[in-house]
């Protein structure tokens, strides 16, 4: 196989374990972005974590 799908096959694997962790960072130091008049989202969501 191409060194390519085995790029995304890590990439993927190791996003999808390690992004519950960073969520749980952020919502115990605060780095949580709260929802107001201008912003789209309706609850509170991490500020950390990637695009």
């Amino acid at each position: 196989m191409p060194i390519y799908f085995w790029a995304f096959a890590v990439a993927l694997i190791v996003s999808l374990v390690v992004m519950p962790f960073v969520i749980l960072l952020a919502k115990k130091t605060g780095a949580m972005d709260a929802p107001n008049a201008r912003k789209v989202h309706k609850k509170p969501v991490p500020r950390i974590g990637g695009a």
